[in-house]
């Protein structure tokens, strides 16, 4: 060690570091909701967004809905390939500003929420208003997207490399 700083990882790095880390974020987000529905009763909500959202996609290009024995998996498929554009969006400003990977990643996981949750899934018509949602389900988002973060950083530093390095 020189106790000099190294430089930043190149870009190419970091996108495919990013993406690696967005879909382990994602299956880390999975598994948290996985341990929470064992504690909570079901909330009743109906359909995730990411299923709506695949129908969505499945209707512009098709002209109809997932069939139904390929709902789930398709849902599934969204929150992944959005896991993975985070990460990749994560890891490239973090490549040019690295304050974004402080708070361990919380803040940006909790930016994502806003963003998506909050903002572009009503927008989109792929769930309610935020107004017209219970406040449980917004402390689920939040809660979630701060696992998101937290193990999206926590990939990033291993297969990137810390922060500032």
């Amino acid at each position: 060690m020189t106790g000099q700083p190294s430089a930043p990882p190149s870009l190419t790095r970091a996108l495919i570091g990013g993406a690696i880390a967005g879909a382990a974020a994602a299956a880390a987000m999975n598994g948290f909701q996985a341990l929470v529905a064992r504690v909570q009763e079901d909330s009743g909500e109906g359909e995730p967004s990411t299923v709506k959202a695949a129908d969505a996609l499945s209707e512009a290009v098709t002209g109809g809905p997932v069939a139904e024995p390929n709902r789930e998996l398709a849902g599934r498929a969204v929150h992944y390939a959005t896991g993975v554009g985070l990460g990749v969006l994560y890891t490239t400003m973090a490549h040019h500003l690295s304050a974004v990977r402080s708070g361990w990643g919380t803040a940006y996981g909790l930016a994502a929420a806003a963003v998506l949750d909050e903002g572009l899934v009503p927008a989109l018509g792929l769930g309610p208003k935020p107004t017209d949602t219970p406040p449980g389900t917004h402390v689920h988002s939040a809660a979630s997207h701060t696992a998101f973060g937290l193990a999206l950083e926590a990939a990033t530093w291993v297969l990137v490399g810390p922060a500032g390095e």
